[in-house]
């Protein structure tokens, strides 16, 4: 046995000699983990929740989530963290998710071990379509903090428990498909089945380096603490990752995860899909007895989607429509603004960025506008045209002194005689519903006298007076009122 050993452990070595740059995982981020198990339909299987580099707490609230078709929680037990009487536990346990809650309001200080939170027991009710279930962990960040009342974070690492079939044959290293979008990180935890018993186990982990980027890699449960060697040069493709335990006195049997690894999609024109290979080397991947292990592995896909936006339209308070668009998107598909009785209606404006936008109905009055004040000479016209901002069916003109200056019913107004009147407008339509609608706008006319000019020296002064006294002055006060039409009716 111990020349057995020996052998063993020169064989390790010499098949895991790789360029010294490797490394072993560790992480110091604080973490609640949900132990992986194996059992039959009908078991009772234990599932440990831990918790590990604890930063301090005097209170913690877990949600644990499972499938309940094919879990039922028969029994909770609490662990040995938070000491005793601190633990409050749901006394249904048909309830899912299921809460754990530990806290300590008499504590003066942080309690800082390590250790087992609590643990379930769950009966085995049917086997699942892909012969393991989840495990789901999730925390109440309001409800979990230190003495000095600062809020905890935490990495969550879900379980599974693994429901061994006598319909499966054959040992398997494989990883779920994905769907991602372009420029995010996702995470692949990879999982094997159907453990023949090892000892040790290399795999290269093989991807599109065009499509995506591998950022980390964390180990799993299988082969235990201190086992795991990982290449140290992310950018290494294939990736090697390696297990290897020379001085075990028995095979590693557990189903579960083997590592998890960490992607980054990178940015693509359009959808595209992509592969995860894992390619097993079967030289290096034996049991306790040195006997080679035969398994196979299942390629993962990964479908990497552009990056997709939400505009949600809101009226009223209400959600009217939720539009979702992509980097690129130049104009959106806008539901019908809700309307009101002799209102106007209309989608606030908005600029199409890479970000989810909110927009909102806007409603007006009717309203109309022209310029504000002309001068004509005696027998000159002008044509006035009113903006209104909804669709006009008919106008109606009237002038407040005909002597003046007289208007026809398209707007056209003729200088009769020297003076100040007002021309007006009544503008007239219809609200989504029918019902009549109206608005009034109106501009002051000045009517000045035809004037001769008789040498260049009049006609310098007539320039004067008549361009830079009055007209300019018209001008300015025109250029002004349509610059508040503008910022106002922005269409």
């Amino acid at each position: 046995m111990i020349m057995k050993k020996i052998i063993s452990l020169l064989i390790v070595v010499m098949i895991s000699i790789i360029p010294a740059s490797i490394i072993a995982l560790a992480s110091v981020q604080p973490t609640v983990t949900a132990e992986s198990v194996n059992g039959k339909v009908g078991d009772i299987v234990a599932v440990k929740i831990s918790l590990c580099n604890n930063p301090g707490l005097i209170a913690m609230r877990l949600y644990i989530g499972y499938n309940s078709e094919t879990l039922e929680l028969t029994e909770v037990s609490d662990g040995d963290v938070f000491g005793t009487g601190h633990a409050f536990l749901g006394k249904d346990t048909t309830a899912n998710p299921y809460t754990l809650l530990w806290e300590d309001a008499l504590a003066t200080e942080n309690y800082t071990g390590d250790g087992t939170l609590a643990t379930l027991y769950f009966k085995i009710l049917s086997e699942p379509t892909d012969s393991k279930t989840e495990i789901h962990l999730s925390i109440d960040m309001g409800s979990t903090f230190n003495v000095d009342l600062n809020e905890i974070p935490f990495y969550l690492q879900s379980g599974y428990v693994f429901v061994e079939s006598s319909s499966e044959s054959e040992s398997n290293i494989y990883a779920e498909n994905v769907t991602i979008n372009s420029s995010k990180t996702f995470e692949v935890p990879v999982f094997i089945r159907n453990n023949p018993g090892l000892i040790a186990m290399k795999m290269g982990i093989s991807y599109e380096s065009e499509k995506l980027e591998l950022i980390d890699v964390r180990n799993g449960e299988i082969f235990g603490d201190n086992t795991a060697y990982f290449g140290n040069k992310i950018i290494a493709n294939p990736y090697n990752l390696l297990w290897e335990d020379a001085l075990a006195e028995e095979n590693y049997t557990d189903n579960g995860v083997l590592c998890t690894l960490v992607f980054t999609a990178k940015d693509v024109a359009e959808s595209v899909e992509t592969e995860i290979k894992f390619i097993i080397d079967q030289g290096s991947t034996f049991d306790i007895d040195l006997n080679e292990a035969e398994l196979s592995a299942q390629s993962c896909n990964v479908l990497i989607t552009k990056d997709t936006f939400s505009a949600t339209f809101m009226a009223n308070g209400e959600v009217v429509a939720v539009v979702e668009f992509t980097d690129g998107t130049e104009k959106l598909d806008e539901p019908d603004v809700p309307q009101k009785p002799g209102c106007i209606a209309r989608w606030s404006p908005y600029e199409l960025k890479n970000e989810d936008i909110v927009i909102y109905a806007e409603y007006f009055s009717p309203e109309a506008v022209m310029t504000v004040r002309h001068t004509l000479k005696v027998d000159e016209s002008v044509k006035l045209l009113p903006v209104c901002n909804f669709k006009t069916l008919r106008r109606n003109w009237t002038s407040s002194n005909p002597d003046i200056a007289t208007v026809d019913d398209e707007g056209k107004v003729t200088a009769i005689s020297e003076g100040e009147c007002e021309i007006s407008v009544t503008c007239y339509g219809e609200d989504y519903f029918g019902n009549e609608i109206k608005a009034i706008a109106s501009a002051d006319i000045k009517i000045r006298p035809q004037t001769y000019v008789s040498s260049f020296k009049e006609l310098i002064r007539e320039i004067f007076d008549n361009f830079f006294k009055v007209k300019l002055h018209d001008l300015v006060d025109n250029l002004l009122h349509l610059l508040t039409i503008l910022f106002r009716y922005a269409w």
